[in-house]
């Protein structure tokens, strides 16, 4: 309803009958009708200015913070350099929309669709873009600190220079992500990320690809869960081979390692931590290269002359010394092949005694102590750090 029809009306209501004529000729029932003839007016000219508001393409340079867009179709429209600060376009599309430059901190974008958008430069530290897409979106030099993007879809986005540090990523569809000299620190959450590849850390971080492995282990970013990482690679330990790992290369000179130590049930194994606070374990499971098994053992060192014992039977025996020992199969886990294998030696048993005697150890043996974890580690780092190869 335009606003002349809205006086025209107003003007033949009987409202505006001559004042002297009684007050009886204006009935009850004209008086409401004047009344809601008035209210529609205005509320259709609030409706037509704020469509009008809304339809306009160039909203740039606005101030717009707190402003409510969500589930409005916003596609193509112009936003550059408008403060968007705790706006809301939660289900909106602004698809092709010009959001560079704006400042769009605190905003609310669960589930907007964002494809093609760009928002190069824009501040979106503090926002929500939880089940947001911005596939094939500019964001070069955007920044996404403290951003929390649960299973945001980025594919094929451009992240140039993109400031990720503290941003919360989980989940997020990153194939083809362009991620040069992006800021991806110890706190940038990727864990479950989809589509990361050794090529897109390599341009992020400006280092070669074979360096990958060694440098997200340096950052300890957090990429997959214990248990993804873990699971079925003890198989190698038994002669079978590990799907999703890359095996040993002789061609780089880092080899991330996990490694299980047998129970006491027969091929079984189960996770050996030493290596944890090493920065050895790889932050991804296609970059593992070497499982290493150990077992554990004993060697006769001496049979004591003149020493006995009784055994169950009640038979006298003689007393013996013996050395543990830890044996260490290295594997490469793609193809089951071995790397290599050695044995490490714990401490040296007791003397013999210098004298006959009965009632020893029930097992006839005096043992010494096992290899400890630092034997372990010594006798593994060069097949870890590349000083050797096989």
């Amino acid at each position: 309803m335009r606003q002349r029809d809205c006086a025209q009306r107003r003007e033949d209501s009987p409202e505006f009958a001559d004042p002297a004529e009684p007050r009886r000729a204006r009935p009850r029932a004209a008086r409401n009708l004047f009344r809601a003839v008035v209210a529609a007016c205005v509320l259709t000219s609030i409706a037509a200015a704020a469509l009008w508001w809304i339809d306009t393409r160039d909203l740039s340079g606005k101030d717009l913070s707190g402003r409510n867009f969500a589930g409005h179709v916003l596609n193509r429209r112009d936003f550059s350099g408008s403060n968007l600060t705790e706006a809301v376009f939660s289900g909106a599309k602004l698809v092709g929309a010009d959001l560079s430059g704006a400042d769009m901190s605190r905003a609310s974008l669960q589930n907007a669709d964002l494809t093609d958008a760009n928002l190069e430069g824009a501040n979106l530290a503090g926002a929500n873009l939880t089940g947001a897409t911005m596939a094939r979106a500019l964001l070069r030099g955007a920044n996404f600190r403290g951003t929390h993007a649960y299973k945001i879809n980025l594919e094929k986005a451009d992240l140039s220079e993109a400031k990720l540090d503290d941003a919360y990523l989980e989940r997020a569809m990153l194939t083809d992500t362009n991620l040069a000299g992006a800021e991806i620190t110890t706190k940038t959450s990727l864990l479950g990320a989809i589509g990361l590849s050794d090529a897109s850390f390599a341009s992020a971080f400006g280092i070669l690809e074979e360096a990958v492995p060694r440098i997200l282990i340096e950052k300890k970013l957090l990429l997959e869960n214990e248990n993804e990482m873990e699971t079925g690679v003890a198989a190698a330990c038994v002669g079978q081979t590990v799907p999703g790992t890359s095996g040993y290369r002789d061609d780089t000179d880092y080899h991330p390692v996990l490694a299980f130590a047998s129970a006491p049930q027969p091929d079984e194994y189960y996770r050996y931590n030493a290596f944890t606070q090493l920065g050895w374990e790889p932050r991804l499971r296609r970059h593992l290269q070497i499982v290493a098994c150990l077992d554990y053992g004993n060697d006769l060192v001496q049979r004591c002359p003149g020493a006995w014992y009784f055994d169950d039977t009640n038979k006298r025996a003689d007393l013996r010394r013996v050395r543990k020992w830890t044996r260490i199969r290295l594997i490469s886990p793609a193809d089951n092949r071995l790397i290599a294998e050695f044995k490490v030696y714990g401490g040296d048993p007791p003397a013999c005694p210098s004298r006959t005697f009965s009632g020893a150890d029930p097992t006839g043996a005096m043992h010494g102590s096992m290899a400890d974890s630092s034997q372990v580690r010594e006798a593994v780092q060069p097949y870890v750090v590349g000083e050797t190869h096989t």
